[in-house]
Parts: structure tokens; sequence; C-alpha cells
């Protein structure tokens, strides 16, 4: 058994998800191959068999691409058909909404003038409302806007800028989860809240926070925020209102698992490899 792990390495620093399929592919004899984002060669790419196991932990555009190039319908991987990762999904809102799954209300657009974006506001329950730069993590790209002046004023600049926006609904909340989905199960989960003076849930200053198993129903939101998008993995942030309620900020797929790893003491990426292996 072969995992070929699309990654990114740059001067020979590991990151923390290599290093962990370093230790899982060690613990269970299978081997490593690296395909280093920055260096390999296209011409260098192998062709997969059956006993091969195709995980993307790097984002970007070049990436996405060797993963398409490397994927064919007789390795193991973590769509639940492998063609899926030929086409691009964008934002994982317009699936939720489709499956009626708790999606924050979302328009995926941004107001093409004035009038418009008062109707955006009025539409998400008026001010404060929520703009996300698609394609940033750790927070980066998410701003909370509270007047219909500064509205105007940021759209006028990302329209512009040829910025693929979410403008949201801003969902006051005590707290979020991180919930690791792999196989139709919730393998960890964790919560955490905001940095005091900072609106956002999930950023690179975000203390770890703790261990947490929710509720079977809170559960059945993650594993279904995943499946409808065509995944067997995935990990997925619910932000809890006031009343305790459940929307889905997003899903992100290849994910970060490294901190429930770590906040749980679940060798996430142990299972993972275990579940394609079986």
């Amino acid at each position: 058994m072969r995992l070929i792990l699309i990654h990114k390495q740059k001067n020979g620093e590991k990151t923390r998800t290599l290093e962990m399929f370093e230790h899982s592919c060690q613990t269970l004899g299978i081997e490593l191959f690296l395909v280093n984002v920055y260096s390999y060669s296209y011409f260098d790419l192998p062709t997969l068999g059956s006993d091969d196991i195709l995980y993307r932990s790097a984002t970007g555009s070049r990436a996405q691409i060797l993963e398409k190039l490397l994927i064919n319908d007789s390795c193991r991987h973590l769509y639940t058909k492998w063609d899926l990762a030929l086409h691009g999904r964008g934002t994982t809102y317009y699936y939720h909404k489709k499956h009626n799954l708790p999606a924050i209300p979302t328009i995926p657009l941004i107001p093409k003038d004035r009038e418009e974006a008062v109707r955006f506001a009025e539409t998400l329950g008026g001010f404060p409302i929520i703009m996300k730069v698609t394609g940033g993590s750790k927070g980066v790209g998410v701003m909370r806007v509270d007047s219909q002046e500064s509205f105007i004023s940021i759209c006028d600049f990302l329209r512009g800028n040829s910025a693929n926006i979410l403008v949201r609904k801003y969902i006051e909340h005590t707290y979020y989860g991180r919930f690791i989905v792999l196989g139709g199960h919730v393998i960890a989960s964790n919560r955490c809240k905001s940095l005091d003076g900072d609106f956002r849930t999930n950023t690179a200053d975000t203390p770890y926070g703790e261990a947490y198993v929710f509720s079977e129903e809170v559960q059945k939101i993650a594993i279904d925020a995943v499946s409808v998008l065509g995944l067997k993995f995935g990990g997925v942030d619910l932000l809890f209102d006031m009343d305790g309620n459940a929307h889905i900020a997003e899903v992100n797929f290849p994910t970060d698992f490294g901190v429930a790893q770590d906040i749980t003491g679940i060798d996430v990426a142990t299972q993972i490899l275990q579940f394609l292996a079986d």
C-alpha cells in the first residue's frame, strides 16, 4: 500500500500534516510518496493503481491540478466518485441550501449598485452583516460590516478587484464547533469561543478550545454537510447562536485536522489511512 500525498513544503520545513502522515504511514507500514506542489515535475507524475491512496493536503490551483492529473478510477481517495475531483465546487453554500441544511443565509454576489446593496442588507436581517472573500483561511478575508455606508464603499472596492464574495447574515454566537467527518461518522470534534475583541471564530490566534462530543442531531448536520458535497471526509464548522441552534459556516476539504487531533488525542491521520486501506 502507498500513500500519494500532494503537499506543500518550502525550504525543507515540514508541515504538521506531513509529520502526522509520516508517523501514520510508519505505524501502518504504508509507503509514503510525496508530491510537493512547489518542486514536483509534471513529467514525473506516477500512474496510480488499486493499492495507491491519494490525498491532497495542499490548497491552491496547482495542487488541485496535480490531483486531477493523478486521480483515476483505480486508486483510493476520499470522494464518493473519483471524477468529482475534476470539478470545482466553488462555495459549499449552494449544496447545503439545495439540500435544506441549516446554512447561514447568504447571497453569493456583490450588489450591482447602491439600491441592490440596501436590499441585500434588508434581506439578511440588517446590520451587521458579514462579507467573506472566498479562498482565504484562518479568518482572512472575513469582514464584519456595521453600516450601509461601509457596505457600499467596501463593495465598490471589491467589485473593482473582481473578488468572489459571499454576503452573509451575521449570526451572533456563543461558540463554534469543528467536526472531523470520515466515512459518515464524526470521528473528532471540539468547540471554541472567539477571542475577545474579534468576531471571527477561527483565526490563526484562536485558542484551541476543548474536546467536545455534540448531540447526535448536531453530528448529523455535520455528516450531511459533508456527504451532499460528494465527499467521504471533511472539516465542518458550525456556529451556535444564542439559542443553541447550529448554522453551517463552511466545509473544508482538504482540512487542517491537526488542531482537532491535538485537542482530542484522536489520531485522525491514521484513521484516514485505515479507512482507505480497508
